[in-house]
């Protein structure tokens, strides 16, 4: 396993877990449901990449890279 971090920002529960599964194996892939909560969890524990859905609710993927 390497040690890079994957956060994975959808509000859709089955494309978040989907992505966790396939790549679970070999990153730490943590998963959120809005961007606010990712960027606070970021603040702390930056991720390496970061997969954000641009349709989410709140604060849009497009916002938040901002």
């Amino acid at each position: 396993m390497l040690d890079y971090t994957i956060y994975v920002v959808d509000d859709e529960p089955t494309i978040s877990e989907g992505i966790q599964l396939a790549l679970d194996a070999e990153f730490r892939v943590l998963t959120f449901q809005n961007a606010e909560t990712a960027i606070e969890s970021a603040a702390d524990d930056p991720p390496d990449l970061m997969l954000m859905d641009i349709g989410l609710p709140g604060m849009s993927g497009v916002d938040a890279l901002k």
